[in-house]
């Protein structure tokens, strides 16, 4: 019969467990399926092996079968016996098929077995590596600690000369000391509220706070304007992956990758911010992005009002109303920012549709939605100009902003298709593009795309006309085309 603690999981044995149990056993082991807990390969069936078994409240018995060669005399008992022969012979159930125990011969032998193998601890993967910046936070926190303790015992014994931190050093060593010993969920819940991406390992949701009490909550992804930027898990770049787009129902394509100290730093908080300090939260998020949604000047909807005889009741109404907005709006004093090529019918054909659908709402209404689809000159020209000095301050060659943006455009359009493998293949070039280390020119734009010496990864033949095309013309007509197309 199989002895009652031979068990590899938990089970009830209420009637066996009623008399002193011992803590281990010894036997050859009746099958192939028990792994050994130090070193965790399969103990084949019939070899030596020592069981090493609990019990709870419950009467529940646990066992951890070991190699013979792995198993290691537990410390509490190393004071107690003198030698392995003490231990297996006072300790050690004998449940082999010959009692082996009991003959002096084979006791010696498995006691200079036991405990014979050295296990080596696994090494950790690439990607669970000490992080070198975490661990120097690590270290100036320790140093600081001691700096402390040797202020508190200046008068007790001669100084003793202490390492200096920088301010900004000596930060990030407190801030790591009020969070590091943070479960993880809580650190969750402090990136949360500052509505920072909160997925990962501990070690990276410690640097992302640290990085965020120490220079301020990050803002949205500048280029892509809807992404979250996030700080990597190495601590030592900010980067946007992109966002989904709801408009063309795939994932656009980010390829911002910054220095932490380049980015736009919004408030922080280190507590769960109250229902105000939400609203500033999104007052701060509008006041970094460009602007989108621009209101109706007030003497453009007086203009209107003056100039045009307003009726949306019927459809014979309507087109009249739309004939003379159209008139209106391509005026060059007019402040919507409309594309050059753009004549009152081309407008006309844009602006018809949106009057008709929202036919039920106010005038102010109708002229915001005509508004929030072209955009107003003033904002055009700002973002425009933000944006250009944004790209400037990533691109190894601030030269190389136009051509970064002018492919940029290029794959948005191509996102509005719904075309989301042509906008990620720019959104690569753009990548390559903003690497590059020397400027690209009329004269080595297409070889960009080809030849040996000349090629760059990332970059293909079509893409390198492009740039030869923008950089000869100042326009991309492909650009052109999808821009009138989607207007």
């Amino acid at each position: 019969a199989p002895h009652p603690l031979s068990l590899t999981h938990t089970t009830h044995q209420p009637n066996q467990l009623q008399y002193k149990m011992p803590t281990y056993t010894i036997e050859h082991a009746k099958s192939g399926r028990a792994g050994c807990k130090k070193c965790k390969e399969k103990i084949a069936k019939g070899e030596i092996r020592i069981g090493a078994h609990s019990a709870d409240g419950d009467d529940r018995v646990f066992t951890a079968w070991n190699h013979l060669e792995c198993f290691q005399i537990p410390n509490k008992f190393k004071s107690e016996f003198d030698s392995k022969q003490d231990f297996l012979s006072e300790q050690v159930e004998d449940l082999t098929d010959d009692t082996l125990l009991d003959s002096r011969d084979s006791l010696d032998e498995i006691a200079s077995k036991m405990g014979s193998r050295v296990v080596e601890k696994k090494r950790k993967k690439t990607g669970e590596e000490t992080n070198p910046i975490l661990t120097q936070i690590q270290t100036n926190a320790l140093l600081l600690n001691a700096n402390s303790d040797d202020e508190e015992n200046d008068n007790e014994g001669p100084a003793k000369k202490k390492a200096k931190l920088s301010e900004s050093d000596a930060k990030q060593a407190r801030i790591y000391a009020k969070y590091s010993k943070m479960k993880v969920a809580e650190m969750q819940d402090v990136l949360k509220w500052n509505r920072n991406p909160h997925s990962g390992k501990k070690d990276a949701l410690l640097l992302r706070i640290i990085d965020g009490e120490t220079f301020g909550r990050l803002a949205k992804c500048p280029i892509c304007i809807h992404g979250v930027l996030r700080l990597n898990d190495e601590g030592d770049k900010v980067e946007c992956k992109g966002f989904w787009n709801e408009e063309s129902q795939g994932r656009e394509a980010c390829n911002l990758v910054v220095d932490p100290d380049k980015c736009q730093r919004l408030t922080w908080y280190d507590h769960d911010p109250s229902e105000e300090e939400i609203k500033d939260m999104e007052a701060e998020y509008d006041a970094t992005r460009p602007s989108s949604n621009s209101q109706v000047p007030d003497l453009f909807l007086t203009a209107i009002k003056e100039n045009i005889e307003w009726d949306t009741s019927s459809n014979p109404a309507i087109k009249k109303t739309c004939v003379a907005l159209a008139e209106f709006v391509v005026n060059e004093d007019s402040p919507l920012a409309i594309p050059e090529d753009a004549d009152a019918a081309k407008i006309r054909k844009k602006i018809g549709p949106i009057v008709l659908e929202n036919k039920e709402k106010s005038m102010e209404e109708i002229v915001q939605l005509i508004v929030d689809k072209y955009g107003l000159k003033g904002d055009k020209e700002k973002n425009a100009k933000m944006k250009q000095n944004l790209v400037a301050s990533i691109c190894k060659m601030e030269a190389n902003a136009e051509v970064y943006n002018v492919l940029d455009e290029l794959s948005k359009a191509y996102y509005i298709e719904k075309n989301t493998n042509a906008g990620n293949t720019y959104k690569k070039v753009c990548a390559a593009v903003k690497d590059l280390d020397f400027e690209i020119t009329v004269d080595n734009a297409k070889g960009l795309g080809g030849g040996k010496k000349t090629k760059v990864a990332g970059i293909g033949k079509k893409s390198a006309e492009y740039m030869y095309e923008f950089l000869s013309t100042g326009r991309l007509e492909k650009l052109e085309e999808k821009k009138a197309a989607q207007e």
